[in-house]
C-alpha cells in the first residue's frame, strides 16, 4: 500500500513535530503512516539533575538516516542572520518544495497559543513568490483542548511577518528542548543554538525504498513487537540510561505515581497527550491495512484500541490537568492518575499478546524471523552522522 504517501497528513493523529515531519516525507514521496505510524513504542530517561523530569522518545527506529522504509538525511540549522535563511529556505524549496522551519507559538497567528505562551513550533513551508516577497505556510497541526480548537493552515506569510514568527525570544524549558532534541528519534545536538536564531532543517537526501506495502507492513509490525518487548533494544538508546518499551512505560507509570504531589511532572501531560496520538495513529494504519488485506485479524485489532487502549491513555492528560489545578488550589489530587496508569500497562501488555497472535498467524513472522531482518547490522544512526 504505497498509495497514502499522496493521502492527506492525519494532523489530528500527530504531534506537531511529527505532523511536519510526515509532511515532508510525503512531499519527497516516503509513506508516513508506514515510517510513523508502525512504531508503537516508548522510551524514558530520568537524571537527578532534572530530576522530576523525564526526557521521552517515541520512535524505536529514528525517522531520519537509512531505515526500512526510506532514506531521509536532514540537518539541524541555525543562524542569525536573516538574509542567508532567507536563501537556504529559498533554495530547499526550489529543489524539494519544502522546508521544515522552527517558529515561536507566541508569533504565529494561527495558533491557538498566538500571544499567550511560548514554545517552539514546527511547521513546513513549500514555496516562495518572489513578486509578492512571501512564503507559502502549510502546517496541517490540529487539536481541541481547553483553549480552543487548533485548525490545519496553509496561507501565503510575507517576509516581514515571517521573520517575527521564527526568532525565538524566550529560552524555551528543559521539556521543551527535550522534545525537539528527540522529536526525529535520535538525538538532535541543540547545544550550540543561541537565542534570537532561526533555525530550519536542511535535506540532502530523500527517497522511498521500494519494498512491497504487505511484506513491509509487516516487517514493521514485527520490529514493533520486539521493540515493545524488550527483545530488541536501540542502539542509539544505552540501556544503562533508557528504559524503553514496557519496561519504559512500567518505570513511567512508578515515577509519576510516587512524584504525584509534586507539580511539575503535570507540565509532562503533553507528551503523555502524544503518546495517546500515537496509539491512535497507529490504529488508524492498522485499520487502514487491514481493509486494504481484507484482514479480519488486523481489523478487529484496531477496533479493541481504539475501544479499550486509546481511551485510558486520553484520560490521562485530563487527570494531570485536573490534578495540577488541585495542586494549584491546594486541594486534594485525584487518585485515579495511579490507577489509570496501571490500566494503560496491562492494556499495552494486552495489545503485545494480541499482536502476537495476528503476527503468528501470517507467514511475515516465520519468514522475518528466519532471515533476522529485524536483526540487521546495520546501527541507528546518530544526527551527527547524518548531518
Amino acid at each position: 500500500m504505497q498509495t497514502s504517501a499522496f493521502s492527506a497528513v492525519r494532523g489530528d493523529l500527530l504531534s506537531c513535530y511529527t505532523t511536519s515531519i510526515a509532511q515532508y516525507m510525503q512531499q519527497v514521496a516516503i509513506d508516513y503512516q508506514f515510517a510513523i505510524g508502525t512504531q508503537l513504542f516508548l522510551a524514558v530517561r530520568s537524571a537527578t539533575d532534572t530530576y522530576p523530569y523525564l526526557s521521552i522518545v517515541h520512535q524505536h527506529t529514528p525517522l531520519i538516516g537509512e531505515q526500512l522504509t526510506h532514506t531521509l538525511a536532514l540537518s539541524l540549522c541555525h543562524t542569525t542572520d536573516w538574509q542567508s535563511f532567507m536563501q537556504s529556505l529559498e533554495g530547499q524549496c526550489e529543489v524539494y518544495h519544502a522546508v521544515i522551519v522552527i517558529g515561536d507559538t507566541y508569533a504565529l497567528p494561527w495558533l491557538t497559543s498566538y500571544q499567550k505562551k511560548h514554545a517552539p513550533h514546527w511547521f513546513m513551508i513549500t514555496h516562495r513568490d518572489q513578486q509578492t516577497r512571501c512564503f507559502y505556510v502549510n502546517d496541517c497541526f490540529e487539536f481541541t483542548d481547553e483553549t480552543g480548537t487548533q485548525h490545519p493552515f496553509v496561507g501565503w506569510i510575507q517576509d516581514q511577518q515571517l521573520e517575527q514568527c521564527l526568532r525565538m525570544t524566550v529560552v524555551p524549558t528543559f521539556l521543551q528542548q527535550q522534545r525537539s532534541q528527540w522529536a526525529l528519534g535520535t538525538h538532535i545536538d541543540t547545544a550550540t543554538i543561541r537565542n534570537q536564531e532561526y533555525q530550519w532543517f536542511e535535506s540532502t537526501a530523500s527517497r522511498p525504498n521500494q519494498i512491497d506495502g504487505e511484506s513491509l507492513f509487516f516487517t514493521l509490525l514485527v520490529k514493533t513487537w520486539r521493540q515493545h518487548m524488550g527483545q530488541e533494544h536501540c542502539s542509539h538508546l544505552p540501556a544503562a540510561e533508557w528504559h524503553c518499551g514496557l519496561q519504559g512505560l512500567q518505570f513511567m507509570a512508578e515515577h509519576l505515581s510516587g512524584s504525584r504531589d509534586d507539580p511539575r511532572i503535570y507540565e509532562m501531560r503533553d507528551d503523555i497527550w502524544v503518546m495517546a496520538r500515537n496509539r491512535q495513529l497507529f490504529a488508524h494504519v492498522v485499520d487502514k491495512m487491514g481493509k486494504a488485506l481484507k484482514n479480519e485479524h488486523l481489523k478487529e485489532y484496531a477496533m479493541w484500541y481504539e475501544q479499550f487502549l486509546i481511551p485510558s491513555w486520553q484520560t490521562l492528560p485530563r487527570i494531570m490537568h485536573y490534578n495540577m489545578q488541585c495542586l494549584q488550589r491546594k486541594r486534594t489530587i485525584s487518585s485515579l492518575l495511579s490507577s489509570t496508569l496501571q490500566q494503560v500497562l496491562e492494556q499495552e501488555t494486552e495489545a503485545m499478546r494480541r499482536l502476537q497472535s495476528i503476527l503468528e498467524l501470517t507467514r511475515f513472522w516465520r519468514v522475518e524471523a528466519e532471515k533476522e531482518i529485524l536483526e540487521s547490522d546495520r546501527p541507528c544512526p546518530s544526527s551527527d552522522a547524518i548531518a
